[in-house]
Formats: C-alpha cells, sequence, structure tokens
C-alpha cells in the first residue's frame, strides 16, 4: 500500500491563484463599469474615486492571503512540551540491544525478580543505579509516561536489530501483558531519510484507518540513528497532531520529553 501523500493547501493556492488571475480583469471591469455608471468619470476626481476602490478590493485580497501566508511560507519552531501525556500508540526505533541483559543468561535471577520484575515504574526506577549501561533501558523509560494508556506498539528495525525484534517485544509484554506489540519483519535503512519517512507516513495511515487519531499516536526518537530521529521529528510537521519524545541519556532522572516541530507565522 502505497504512503499517503502530504497535504496540498488547496484553498491557499485557489486564492493565490484568483488573486494573481483576477488582479488585471477586476481592474479593467471596475474602470468600465464606473465609466457606465458615474458621468464625468474619466475625470481626476473620478479616476481617484476608482483608484481608491480598486486599492481596498486588493487591499482586502492580500489580507486573506496574509492569513494563509503559513501555507507557502512557513517557519519551524521547536515546541518543547515538557513531560508526554499518555496516549494509545507509541513508535519506537529498535536499536540493537547491549549489553545483553534480557531475557536473563543462565544463571541470572528469573523472570519476576530484580531487575525484571514486571513492575515498569519500579524496574525503570532500579534501573538508575543497577543497569545504568543497558541501552533498552530508555525503551523501557519511553514507554513509561503511556503505560496506562498505550495500546499498540510498534518496534522499526534496522538490519542489525531484526534479530532482536521479538526479544524486545517479549521485554515489553512483560510490563504490558495486554498492549498490542508489532515488530516488523522487514528491516528499513536507519540512514535512508526518505524510507524512513514512507514507512512511518504508511503507518499513520494504517493507524488512522483503523480508527486511531493521529493525536493519540506518539514517536518516539531515542533509538536508531540521527536520520531517524530526523525523519521522526519531520512528521510532526506534515502530520500536525503529531509528537515526538526523546528519553533523556543523562542522569539522575533520565527524563522523558515530549517535543513537536510546528509552522509558525513568519517574522514581519
Amino acid at each position: 500500500m502505497p504512503a499517503p501523500r502530504d497535504p496540498i493547501p488547496h484553498r491557499s493556492l485557489l486564492l493565490l491563484c484568483a488573486a494573481a488571475l483576477g488582479s488585471n480583469l477586476l481592474s479593467n471591469a471596475l474602470q468600465g463599469a464606473m465609466g457606465d455608471w458615474i458621468p464625468g468619470f474619466q475625470s481626476v476626481a473620478g479616476n481617484l474615486i476608482a483608484t481608491a476602490l480598486i486599492f481596498a478590493l486588493f487591499y482586502v485580497v492580500s489580507i486573506l492571503l496574509y492569513r494563509h501566508r503559513t501555507a507557502f511560507f512557513p517557519a519551524q519552531a521547536l515546541r518543547e512540551g515538557g513531560r508526554p501525556a499518555p496516549r494509545q500508540c507509541v513508535v519506537m526505533f529498535l536499536s540493537p540491544q547491549s549489553p545483553q541483559e534480557f531475557p536473563p543468561r543462565e544463571g541470572d535471577r528469573p523472570l519476576g525478580a530484580p531487575p525484571f520484575t514486571g513492575d515498569l515504574e519500579a524496574d525503570v526506577s532500579a534501573m538508575r543505579d543497577s543497569n545504568p549501561r543497558w541501552n533498552w533501558a530508555p525503551l523501557l523509560r519511553g514507554l513509561l509516561p503511556h503505560r496506562t494508556r498505550v495500546q499498540s506498539v510498534h518496534l522499526l528495525c534496522s538490519e542489525k536489530s531484526l534479530a532482536d525484534r521479538n526479544t524486545a517485544a517479549q521485554l515489553i509484554r512483560l510490563y504490558l501483558p495486554n498492549v498490542a506489540v508489532h515488530a516488523e519483519s522487514g528491516p528499513l535503512d536507519f540512514e535512508n531519510y526518505e524510507q524512513l519517512a514512507g514507512r512511518l507516513k504508511l503507518l499513520f495511515h494504517e493507524e488512522s484507518r483503523s480508527g486511531r487519531p493521529l493525536g493519540e499516536i506518539v514517536v518516539d526518537v531515542t533509538g536508531g540513528q540521527k536520520p531517524t530521529s530526523i525523519a521522526g521529528a519531520a512528521m510532526t510537521l506534515t502530520h500536525p497532531e503529531l509528537v515526538f519524545q526523546y528519553v533523556s541519556t543523562q542522569p539522575p532522572d533520565y527524563q522523558v520529553t515530549e517535543y513537536d516541530l510546528v509552522q509558525t507565522a513568519p517574522a514581519g
């Protein structure tokens, strides 16, 4: 199924075309009509009146175009929203697990004992000290704000992380047993922006068709590589309802923060 195309600002484009094509026609028509309606229109006073009316007409059109200016010359700004609000769907880029911590190796403590008790909040808190270098700890931290509402988690994999997708799904189900975990079987090139953006657009389209509002989806850009973060963030421009989040790797709090790239009015 092809990815949906970005929305086209039809109203803004129609307004621009009408202003461009109609400027000369409106001017000539108004001058002709005024010449028929008002005796002596060709006088200096008549020409001044016509000029004022034409100016007023195009001033109104200019105001309308000004209100649509962001459709043609949008400016982008990064908006920080603090801790994410709980959402129904979380999209994550999966990195290969390092070091190997899950599932516990033979001879280690079994599941149900620390550090994997099944209590997401308690284990995430404990991992600040016990597993500070485990690169899947941010995956669990990223799910923590959504644990009361999340219904589905999508794991997007690279060629390197594809072998870990089932292990990651098992880890998530340990903490969120009632959540549908979609571990993608097809790898993505985490350095190919177009491929990443296309897969994200298709995923959003599929979720939307299933009845999920786009405002209930958050993209976690912590895992993966720099192009995955760029792709995840850029989607919030073409899909304004979306937001993305990032899990800090800085102790002691490892905060999860929500961000949004927004289009703002150009200055001036």
